[in-house]
């Protein structure tokens, strides 16, 4: 079988074919800056905090799909100039240092999947979301090494639209244990913690395993110590019901037990 050529452009006009359609009319090339937040990174407290920090910082700007600040520290992780994430391209180029199956994965699946939070959610709670995935990231001696970005609205226009997503990105190196990809979606709830809400897995192109909202639900209080009984009575459901889930989420995750499906939801940042 003849294989198909990696093409970063594809993936970053199918991308931006995406955000246009979830747009309104006009809202691109609007050019609005980040004002408050250039002041925070002309602060040498602030650069010395990113000198000394594990992980990436940087900001898209949607109205123009570029990037408005890049932590130079991602020097540090993929031996990038962050300058070369701030020219007209950035985002193309980011983008292009995906490895070809992840890109493929980023562009169908996980970018629409973000989209569709931003329709489903009130405008006033697309904040309160968070999107993190785990991918192989090419370095600049062209050595892949597997990344988790962790993805959340910054600022929205009046309308509720994203007008800046504020984005981490971390080495996995020596954490990550597997080939998988992982997209997990969280919930800012009202006491400040991070409820999970959506948890994927993409073995390859073609194939996705998730857990439900449901079953992680059941997932949190299990590792919470609580029994079969205990989790049906907080979550108003029936012991069947929780049992059905448990069983699925070991089915899903290929678990043996329930201390492997919590080692496993731990290791890849579910709970």
């Amino acid at each position: 079988m003849k294989r198909t050529p990696f093409s970063p452009q594809k993936h970053h006009h199918e991308i931006i074919k995406l955000l246009e359609n979830y747009y309104p009319d006009g809202f691109f090339n609007k050019n609005k800056e980040v004002g408050d937040l250039s002041l925070l990174f002309s602060l040498p407290q602030f650069k010395v905090l990113q000198e000394h920090s594990p992980c990436a910082v940087f900001i898209l700007n949607h109205t123009v799909m570029r990037y408005d600040y890049f932590s130079e520290n991602i020097k540090g992780i993929l031996g990038y100039e962050a300058k070369r994430y701030m020219q007209p391209d950035g985002f193309e180029f980011a983008i292009s240092t995906f490895h070809p199956n992840h890109a493929s994965i980023f562009s169908n699946h996980i970018v629409p999947k973000i989209i569709e939070y931003y329709n489903e959610y009130p405008t006033d709670e697309v904040k309160n979301l968070r999107f993190s995935f785990s991918f192989l990231c090419r370095k600049s001696n062209d050595e892949y090494i597997w990344c988790m970005q962790q993805i959340s609205v910054l600022e929205t226009d009046e309308n509720g639209f994203p007008l800046f997503t504020l984005v981490f990105l971390n080495d996995l190196k020596h954490i990550k244990k597997d080939e998988q990809l992982d997209f997990i979606v969280t919930e800012r709830k009202k006491d400040g913690s991070m409820m999970p809400i959506l948890a994927s897995t993409f073995l390859d192109q073609t194939t996705m395993t998730f857990l439900s909202k449901r079953e992680l639900e059941v997932l949190i209080w299990i590792s919470k110590g609580l029994s079969t009984p205990e989790i049906a009575t907080v979550l108003f459901i029936s012991q069947d019901t929780v049992s059905n889930h448990r069983k699925n989420m070991l089915a899903k995750t290929k678990s043996k037990n329930t201390a492997e499906l919590l080692n496993l939801a731990i290791r890849k940042g579910i709970l």
